[in-house]
């Protein structure tokens, strides 16, 4: 069974049976200061899966921007990698078989909103293109030359007065429509200038970075699990509590563990 599938089962099931209370429902929100567990046990797999803030992690929730910050951020990240540092399950003889470690505060969402950007570029040349060609048709040349021809027995004086007028409409609709064009293209530039700049505002500002993390493990002797231990709190000192939703074979259990209390009976 893929870690992911158990990470379903696990949410669905604690949460619907013993997890139904006001505490973990305020709980499921983002909120600073709490880390959020999942262990699954099936069989001889055992399966943990975290959900921390990026403040519980790396003091921040937006894409490392200073030295330092890149600093914290890859050794924790490094940390993140380390579970037999994070996390022991005694007497069960587990061995790590997967482990996965992503986070929503590098930037992957701006990516999207660029490559929509893009496509909302390419529509507006794609008009503005269209535009063009109707202006090269809507110059009237033959026409003009058509009348001329059909006029001929007409006075020269008129036949200049009414080419005049014509030249003079033919440029009055040619200049306005040139500057109709410009003043809609403008519009949507700076439609598309404001828009960009509110999303990037809305990501920078507004987002809540997290990390989540998987571990896999196969455990030889998970009958002889006895006792879950973290040491989460010596190596994200941010973090204030955890509260672990446990589901084995026989049993769905929530413990909510902090600084002086790290360890509980499985």
């Amino acid at each position: 069974m893929k870690p992911s599938i158990l990470a379903v089962v696990i949410g669905m099931t604690v949460s619907t049976n013993v997890l139904a209370n006001e505490e973990f429902r305020s709980h499921s929100a983002h909120v600073h200061g709490q880390v959020e567990v999942n262990i699954a046990q099936d069989g001889q797999e055992l399966l943990v899966e975290i959900t921390a803030p990026g403040a519980d992690v790396v003091g921040f929730e937006h894409a490392p921007e200073t030295a330092e910050q890149k600093k914290v951020f890859e050794q924790a990240i490094a940390q993140l990698n380390k579970p037999d540092e994070l996390f022991s399950f005694n007497n069960a003889n587990c061995t790590l078989k997967f482990k996965s470690v992503s986070n929503t505060l590098e930037g992957d969402h701006d990516e999207h909103e660029g490559h929509n950007h893009a496509e909302h570029g390419h529509d507006d040349h794609k008009d503005h293109d269209h535009a063009e060609h109707n202006h090269d048709d809507h110059e009237g040349h033959d026409h003009a030359e058509h009348d001329h021809d059909d006029h001929k027995d007409h006075n020269h004086a008129e036949h200049e007065h009414d080419d005049d007028k014509d030249h003079d409409h033919a440029e009055h609709d040619h200049d306005d429509h040139k500057d109709h064009d410009h003043a809609e293209h403008d519009h949507d530039d700076h439609e598309g200038h404001d828009h960009h700049d509110h999303e990037g505002h809305d990501h920078s500002e507004g987002g809540h970075g997290e990390f989540t993390v998987e571990y896999h493990y196969q455990c030889s002797d998970v009958a002889k699990l006895d006792t879950i231990s973290t040491q989460w709190f010596s190596k994200f000192s941010n973090t204030e509590k955890m509260t672990v939703n446990l589901l084995t074979d026989t049993a769905q259990v929530q413990e909510v563990l902090n600084a002086e209390r790290i360890s509980f009976r499985f």
